[in-house]
């Protein structure tokens, strides 16, 4: 530029010496631009940048004219518009736009002529310059650093993966260099190959899972990327963990006295005991919150004591009560140890014990009966000894008072003295009575027994015989009168009463029959005939049994009453033989009347009901209506009672009854033909609303029907539901096994399918507990069978031969019945007893076991309060309980709750139109066996349908038995698909409100989940398939996103 201003300042002097002082000067004409180069930096593949240069006329005189600009360049990505204008007076300006979108990886340049009319210089030249286009490779975060992770647990983060370049990045591999087999792994690849545009990503987990070592290790590894270019070929992201073990173990690891007497000492030893691989110190080691009775033996005083791997320590704990410790869950403290263990650094270790004293109860509570006895006969009864107390109780001496006759006397005891177990040891005594000299009147007596009972060391029973010349049969009922209560109309109801003879001669047993009283209070008066509403139960004594003093035969009685409303009377007619021959028969309570009624029973009541009678209407948005709520309303009891009105309480705008019928409404009897009409809830404030409503009869004694509504007005019509999978799955399986005849083949099938079928609770962590019962009701009534009695996670293997029940059971299986029995509450559960054998336990009842160091019933511990029950049901032959099938169902959804039960049966198929008998017959069954014995083909499997009906109810399914083992099946998938089934974790999860059509939003772990699952409008749930890619396991956070429909409001 100063060369252009030298040249033209000479040409003007010389013009000026030239012409001389009157010739004019020549224009002052400039031009500069502004940047002097358009220098692009990196522009992505397509996409288009822009850069304008501003060219001025830095002249003093003069009008510049500019030329169109010219473009050289070999690249066909710029383009060029200008200058604009084309004209310029002295220090004005016109603007050149260079645009550029590049469309390949290619270096693109190039060059802009500017054309003037400044005399005697070149066109303006403005360069153009761009940058390479190229992919770049960055990770999120860029070092992906675990830190420090307990062993034995995965730790998972998530990675994102972009391309902050300018070009396309082809991911061709992702993997990871695993140095010395570190323990990392990758989860949720994209799929390979998989390419970048700049500026987006994809996102990928690495996982960490170190294993139980016992030594604290840090692992590294490379996240490597494998690209078709070589700016982000090889690329890595370094990746770190540190392993981190627990040190301290602790044995016992729970800290139970369990019951101590009041003044004895019981000492406890625990273990501390440092498994890693690095010196363990103690900070402090000590008691918290303790009891006065509790002391700690060897703990150290001063901080910094230290264990070397694999040494240990030993601490006692004594418990010496000194009264009666009364705490409600027997917490005595606790035990508080700090370390530098990495995992757990802080323990609290909870302290249990009661104390208290032994306590004797004798039995019978009051008086010893020895009924009447016949002049030369005696009579014998039996004397429990219970210790009711938390310690044992030593009896001494059992004796009888010195005034007492000697036709009383203690015919046998244990062998004294005698230790009895806490909390229902029992011991019995044998007393005598031997009438040898009286024939009427009563005699009485007193026997002592000796203990170490602090209150009553010395406790006293009386003792009463009745004598009689001569020997008789005398019956008695327990209880004098059977209370039915009040039932409803239609209803049926079985009680039993019970028959004592108290007499010498044994009663033989004939018949019982039942009678109606004229009038159901006051003295019976009997009707003619058979009772029209009392009947004889199933399982009642049968003809000739024998009934000796001492001995009890009990009676089922219906009570069915056949009218609507009223009370009912009846007498029990029993007919006996007084002693063993062919004597006389006898009538106890006999028809000629003159006594009070045996049997009485109440029917009926009058009033409105309603189905249902409570409605929680939710979450409803302010300027919507709840969906309506459908309302049936019926009468009770036999008067026809008409629905007068419909009043409410405190039920303001906000809710509305709608559909009403005219009144007065004369209401059916029956839910068929009850009276429909709506609720609906339509707030108009926020908040939680509720009130009443009643349903008014016409009859001033009738029961009113009341209605309760709920509802809770929000202004939001999104909703949100969240839901969090439990961090483990329990599930208990029972089998119940037909061990009939026929069932060989089925039971070892059971055994070798056995693995497939638990490998499924492996899938979802489940731990389970799995247990056997056969279908025999009267030889094993229930029990689990086998030892253990249920097997579980930890050794699974004792199942295959508990499931090997054998084939001696009885021919009528009752499947239904003995899985109903195995999960009574007393077959369930402990009495608290602690006990090392079943001989402890069979002290206080034959039916108790010793399990898991408690006394209880023989299925104690199998039903865990948190878990799932599934029920599998496995026999050729159909199910022969008693009973309907819906009274067992409804038994297992209580005792769990509805969705807390499966049930599934591999049996015998039911009833088609192809096969209108079921079952299996010759060659299609290729089991081990049918109900007739043998084994094979050629054998027949009777239909299963009162199984499959109980599996359905259940939620379950039913496969058939006739393909169950199958030659060269060894894991049949059946079993397989069961377990999938019954060990899988939650999959339904029911939503307050119906969402509106295409609204559903799912996340799992916060990831969007868009298949796998759908809506059941039924249910008003979101399932999971149990293949879904996005099923929320253990632990699993769900979160469910809707719109609520809004509902028209009824008029």
């Amino acid at each position: 530029m100063t060369k252009t201003r030298h040249w033209l300042l000479v040409l003007a002097l010389l013009t000026s010496s030239a012409c001389g002082s009157d010739i004019k000067r020549g224009a002052d004409l400039n031009l500069e631009a502004s940047p002097t180069t358009a220098s692009f930096s990196t522009v992505n593949m397509g996409d288009t940048a822009v850069q304008a240069i501003t060219l001025t006329h830095t002249g003093g005189s003069g009008t510049l004219r500019l030329s169109p600009a010219t473009l050289q360049s070999k690249s066909g990505d710029f383009q060029v518009e200008g200058p604009i204008p084309l004209t310029l007076e002295p220090k004005e300006s016109a603007v050149l736009t260079i645009t550029y979108t590049p469309s390949d990886m290619n270096y693109d340049v190039g060059q802009i002529l500017i054309g003037h009319n400044i005399s005697k210089q070149p066109p303006l030249v403005i360069p153009i310059t761009t940058l390479i286009q190229v992919p770049r490779l960055k990770t999120a975060p860029s070092i992906i650093n675990f830190g420090d992770v307990s062993a034995g647990t995965e730790n998972t983060m998530k990675v994102t993966v972009s391309n902050p370049g300018s070009a396309p990045l082809n991911i061709q591999k992702i993997g990871l260099d695993l140095d010395q087999g570190a323990p990392f792994g990758l989860e949720n690849l994209p799929e390979l190959p998989v390419q970048l545009s700049p500026n987006n990503s994809v996102e990928l987990s690495v996982t960490f899972a170190p294993p139980l070592t016992g030594e604290d290790r840090k692992f590294e590894s490379r996240l490597r990327f494998v690209t078709d270019h070589e700016e982000t070929n090889n690329r890595y992201s370094l990746v770190i963990g540190h392993a981190r073990n627990s040190m301290l173990t602790l044995q016992p690891g729970v800290l139970n006295f369990g019951w101590v007497a009041v003044g004895q000492k019981q000492a406890m030893d625990l273990q501390l005991k440092n498994n890693g691989t690095q010196a363990l110190t103690f900070e402090s080691i000590m008691l918290v919150d303790g009891h006065p009775d509790v002391s700690l033996l060897g703990a150290p005083t001063e901080p910094g004591m230290i264990l070397q791997p694999f040494e240990s320590l030993i601490l006692t704990l004594i418990f010496q009560p000194s009264e009666i410790v009364s705490t409600t869950d027997g917490l005595l403290g606790k035990l508080k140890i700090l370390s530098n263990d990495f995992v757990l650094p802080e323990r609290d270790l909870p302290i249990h014990g009661r104390s208290a004293e032994p306590s004797l109860s004798i039995v019978p509570s009051e008086v010893v009966d020895f009924g009447i006895v016949g002049l030369g006969y005696q009579h014998k009864r039996t004397v429990k000894l219970v210790n009711m107390g938390q310690v044992p109780l030593t009896i001494t001496d059992v004796l009888l008072a010195k005034d007492t006759p000697e036709a009383f006397y203690v015919a046998a005891t244990p062998k004294l003295p005698v230790s009895l177990a806490p909390l229902g040891g029992v011991a019995e005594v044998t007393l005598a009575y031997l009438n040898s000299e009286y024939s009427d009147g009563d005699t009485w007596g007193e026997m002592i027994v000796v203990s170490t009972d602090p209150v009553s060391p010395e406790s006293t029973r009386s003792l009463k015989a009745g004598n009689a010349e001569v020997a008789n049969c005398i019956p008695r009922f327990e209880p004098p009168t059977v209370e039915f209560g009040a039932i409803g109309p239609g209803s049926k109801l079985q009680k039993s009463f019970k028959l004592f003879n108290d007499g010498s001669l044994p009663c033989q047993y004939k018949k019982v029959n039942f009678v109606d009283c004229a009038n159901p209070t006051g003295i019976c008066q009997s009707k003619f005939g058979q009772s029209d509403v009392f009947s004889l139960g199933d399982d009642s004594p049968v003809d000739g049994t024998m009934l000796m003093f001492g001995d009890v035969l009990e009676f089922p009685v219906w009570f069915e009453p056949a009218t609507e409303s009223g009370e009912n009377a009846g007498l029990t007619v029993v007919t006996l033989i007084n002693g063993a021959g062919d004597g006389p028969y006898m009538q106890y309570h006999s028809q000629a009347g003159g006594v009070l009624p045996s049997l009485h029973g109440l029917v009926g009541t009058a009033g409105i009901v309603t189905q249902p009678s409570d409605v929680n209407f939710g979450l409803t948005t302010l300027g919507c209506g709840a969906k309506p709520a459908d309302i049936l309303a019926k009468r009770i009891g036999p008067l026809p009672i008409k629905w007068t009105a419909i009043n409410s309480l405190e039920c303001d705008e906000q809710f509305n009854a709608t559909n009403l019928p005219e009144f007065p409404e004369l209401l059916g009897e029956i839910w068929d033909k009850a009276t429909p009409f709506k609720l609906q809830y339509v707030p108009t404030k926020t908040g939680y609303m509720s009130c009443v409503y009643t349903l008014e009869p016409d009859i001033d004694e009738a029961g009113i029907a009341a209605i309760t509504v709920t509802g809770f007005g929000t202004l939001e019509n999104s909703r949100t539901e969240y839901f969090v999978q439990a961090p483990e799955s329990y599930v208990d399986i029972l089998f119940v096994v037909d061990n009939s005849g026929s069932m060989k083949g089925e039971q070892e099938s059971l055994a070798k399918g056995f693995e497939g079928f638990v490998a499924q609770a492996q899938v979802w962590e489940v731990k389970y507990q799995i247990g056997v019962v056969t279908t025999d009701k009267g030889q094993d009534q229930g029990w689990l069978q086998g030892a253990p009695a249920y097997v579980t996670n930890l050794n699974p293997e004792p199942f295959k031969s508990s499931a090997i029940v054998g084939t001696k059971g009885s021919g009528t299986e009752q499947g239904l019945v003995t899985s109903w029995l195995a999960l009574q509450p007393d077959m369930l559960s402990g009495n608290g007893q602690p006990c090392t054998s079943d001989f402890q336990c069979n002290q206080n009842s034959l039916h108790h076991k010793c399990v898991l160091g408690e006394c209880g019933g023989p299925n104690r511990g199998f039903l865990r309060n948190n878990s799932t029950l599934a029920i599998i049901w496995i026999s050729d032959e159909n199910d022969q309980s008693n009973g309907p099938i819906a009274g067992y169902v409804n038994y297992f959804k209580q005792l769990k709750g509805e969705d807390m039960v499966k049930g599934y049966a591999i049996v015998g198929d039911p009833p088609t139109s192809e096969n209108p008998n079921g079952g299996c017959l010759g060659d299609d069954f290729e089991g081990g066996g049918g109900p007739f014995g043998g084994g094979g083909k050629g054998t027949k499997a009777k239909n299963g349908d009162r199984y499959v009906n109980a599996a359905k109810m259940l939620g379950g399914f039913w496969y058939s038995i006739c393909k169950f083992g199958k030659e060269n099946i060894d894991q049949p998938p059946l079993l397989e698909q069961i377990g999938k089934d019954a060990f899988k974790p939650v999959n339904v999860f029911p939503l307050s409100e119906e969402p509106s059509p295409g609204t559903l939003v799912v996340t799992v772990n916060d990831d969007l989940c868009e298949q796998g699952w759908t809506y059941d409008t039924e249910k008003q749930a979101v399932i999971f398939d149990i293949e879904s890619p996005c099923f929320p396991g253990p632990s699993a956070k769900l979160t469910i996103l809707y719109e609520a429909i809004c509902y028209p409001i009824e008029e």
